[in-house]
């Protein structure tokens, strides 16, 4: 019930008009994404920007159904057979669909097949079925919670989920990748939100681990910096802002553990 729901929000998303000239409202979330790859990624405020882009994401999805939660994907529970998890690859309605064969390597089947891009481009994926694997959670969860700053676990999550986006897309086909593999696009699979919300968990539960270092930012940065191209109720949005997840109101933000 609950996974149909998000779907059918995403389904009126993609109906709603768009702020920035784009397909739909749906749409805007990547053109924002696209628009300030470069000051979100590799940076210090990677994680405090993709909080607030993904909050925002839900509070857009909330004003179609207030019950909606963007839910994560765990992407190290079957990290060495991720294709077995079959709620998310699979042909069936409520799935996020396979890959494509095809080049472009669109996709036909799940929930978002034959969904098109903000360019009216074909949705891609073009991951290699054999040997598909990610960073399992028996390896990753100790490393970020070994990880004695934010310095440290940020480069940590990152560099996991960089991996993700790189196999899921897949770079097989010679004309074009899968959507996730070019980060300016990645937002165009609905895959993306998913997974940045086991992103953003991870940070949480790192932060929970340590609440003294979890209040605090880079060496290199500053937390007044402001989240690049991110407002709210047409206001900046620090990265302060961001560090204190239970302040409650629109600054809740709490991960339930992990069923099958």
């Amino acid at each position: 019930m609950q996974k149909q729901t998000y779907l059918d929000a995403l389904a009126v998303l993609r109906k709603k008009e768009s702020l920035y000239s784009q397909p739909s409202r749906y749409h805007d979330f990547g053109y924002i994404h696209a628009r300030y790859v470069e000051l979100a990624h590799g940076l210090p405020i990677f994680l405090p920007w993709h909080r607030e882009f993904l909050r925002q994401f839900e509070e857009e999805m909330q004003l179609i159904n207030p019950n909606i939660s963007v839910p994560y994907w765990d992407w190290g529970f079957n990290a060495d057979k991720p294709l077995s998890n079959t709620d998310m690859f699979s042909s069936g309605p409520q799935s996020f669909g396979t890959r494509g064969y095809a080049n472009p390597p669109c996709v036909v089947d799940g929930f978002c097949g034959n969904w098109t891009d903000r360019d009216n481009q074909c949705l891609t994926r073009a991951y290699n079925p054999i040997g598909l694997a990610f960073t399992d959670d028996v390896d990753l969860a100790p490393a970020v919670f070994a990880a004695p700053d934010f310095n440290s676990v940020s480069a940590t999550i990152e560099s996991a989920h960089n991996q993700v986006h790189d196999y899921i897309g897949g770079s097989n086909y010679p004309n074009r990748s899968g959507d996730m593999f070019p980060v300016d696009r990645s937002t165009n699979d609905p895959i993306f939100f998913l997974h940045h919300a086991n992103v953003d968990r991870l940070w949480w539960s790192w932060q929970q681990n340590k609440p003294v270092e979890g209040k605090k930012y880079s060496t290199h940065a500053s937390i007044n910096d402001v989240l690049p191209g991110l407002t709210y109720k047409n206001q900046k949005v620090d990265v302060k802002s961001t560090l204190e997840s239970s302040r409650g109101g629109q600054w809740c933000i709490v991960y339930a553990p992990h069923t099958k």
